[in-house]
């Protein structure tokens, strides 16, 4: 159906009504085909361009939602992914999913599969990967301040580094957001807020779900430093899916470091990935992460911000999430 519907594409403008109807009614949300050719029509249709990004967003939705452990899990990250190769806007929805994919029960997952999870996060922060964030936000957002002597380092770069609404969605309120920094000779330092929302810890919102989010969040960060994408031949792909694991541990047997949030002292937990380090704590209804390279998180302090930093020359995040061949 997929083959038909692009060689009427191929036909020219006239055929082009009737190869878009035969993908949204007849593949899109056809649960007799695979998942990979559902994945193609909707990319058939995003390649359309215009309100069929709208259908292909739709249709690639509905591959996500229908995993429910008789579908691979990998089928739902790729479809994951290839939401967010849409355009800026479906980023943050993506990086919700994948998120939530990488902390699937081990009964349905294992730790191979949450690895292709996070290396598809990965790709999903930087400047430019998302649309400009909200220029005011309604919760304490933090950045980082060397507390070393004046003089032995300083960021010479900040920056947006991601966000996100809760679900992606643009009408849900915010969720999270990411400040880097980087200092002379390239160390790098990325710290996120993400807040609880409701009047319980536990929940898709709450505190407890928040603090899930950021250690999962910080762990695929430290992991793009470590192993960062190479222009030419891409990420060292087993290596960073060996380094990944395990992901979704928890953080109780990680050391711990104390660290300054805004006069208070907090103990963040570290875990160590490859040459760079990933941190979580918890702060009332806030979870902070961090991740960074070339620096270490006990020689800061987090200080709450109150606008966003300006983009360095350049930008820092990923390339763009390249698209499957088919």
């Amino acid at each position: 159906m997929v083959a038909e519907a692009r060689r009427l594409i191929a036909l020219g403008p006239p055929h082009v009504a009737q190869a878009v109807d035969q993908i949204r009614l007849r593949v899109l949300t056809n649960y007799h085909l695979s998942m990979d050719i559902r994945i193609e029509g909707a990319l058939l249709l995003a390649g359309l361009g215009g309100e069929h990004v709208t259908y292909a967003a739709y249709g690639l939705r509905s591959v996500i939602g229908e995993y429910r452990g008789d579908v691979e899990l990998s089928d739902a990250m790729d479809a994951s992914r290839e939401l967010a190769g849409l355009g800026p806007a479906y980023v943050g929805e993506a990086a919700w999913h994948l998120r939530r994919q990488i902390q699937t029960p081990d009964a349905d997952a294992d730790e191979w599969q949450r690895a292709l999870g996070a290396l598809y996060l990965a790709d999903l922060r930087g400047p430019g990967v998302m649309p400009e964030p909200p220029r005011q936000w309604d919760f304490p957002v933090f950045g980082a301040f060397p507390t070393a002597p004046a003089g032995t380092r300083v960021f010479e770069q900040r920056w947006v580094e991601g966000w996100g609404t809760v679900r992606g969605a643009p009408e849900q309120p915010m969720w999270h957001l990411s400040f880097g920094h980087r200092a002379r000779g390239g160390s790098t330092l990325v710290v996120s807020t993400w807040r609880g929302l409701g009047s319980s810890w536990h929940g898709t919102t709450g505190p407890l779900e928040a603090k899930r989010d950021a250690a999962i969040d910080s762990q695929v960060g430290a992991l793009s430093l470590a192993f960062p994408r190479d222009g030419g031949t891409g990420r060292a792909e087993a290596d960073f899916r060996r380094a990944a694991a395990p992901l979704n541990d928890g953080t109780r047997s990680w050391p711990t470091v104390p660290v300054t949030v805004h006069e208070d002292r907090v103990e963040f937990r570290v875990r160590r990935l490859g040459d760079a380090w990933a941190a979580v704590a918890q702060h009332g209804p806030l979870a902070i992460g961090a991740y960074g390279r070339g620096c270490e998180l006990a020689d800061h302090s987090l200080r709450s911000v109150s606008e966003t930093y300006t983009q360095p020359i350049g930008g820092h995040g990923g390339p763009r999430p390249p698209r499957r061949a088919h």
